[in-house]
């Protein structure tokens, strides 16, 4: 079962997580990690971030500035949910990850 399956590890950026009030989540997440990473290879471990440096979600920055949204200098892990060697990471420039990526085709080309 787990040679189809696969872990998306979506949005945990610092933009998004820094605000997050609950000790335990990182923690949480991390024991994920640990177990996928333990019974996949690292192929299947897929982190999605977003970055709307240049993208429709840039005009939402401008209407709403007091909601943090990532660019470019936001596209990397939080500490404790980086990519490890061989994991990829897929670029997002709206709210959907399949939109304008290669992502459902990386996907059905391991299935």
């Amino acid at each position: 079962m787990m040679d189809s399956c696969a872990l998306l590890v979506v949005d945990l950026q610092p933009v998004y997580c820094d605000t997050v009030d609950d000790p335990t989540y990182p923690p949480k997440v991390q024991k994920i990690l640990t177990h996928m990473r333990s019974n996949l290879s690292a192929d299947r471990i897929v982190h999605v971030r977003a970055n709307y440096e240049k993208s429709p979600m840039s005009l939402h920055r401008i209407l709403n500035p007091i909601v943090k949204y990532p660019i470019e200098k936001d596209v990397g892990a939080v500490e404790w949910a980086k990519e490890l060697g061989g994991e990829p990471v897929f670029q997002k420039s709206t709210i959907d990850g399949f939109v304008d990526t290669s992502l459902a085709e990386y996907l059905s080309s391991r299935s």
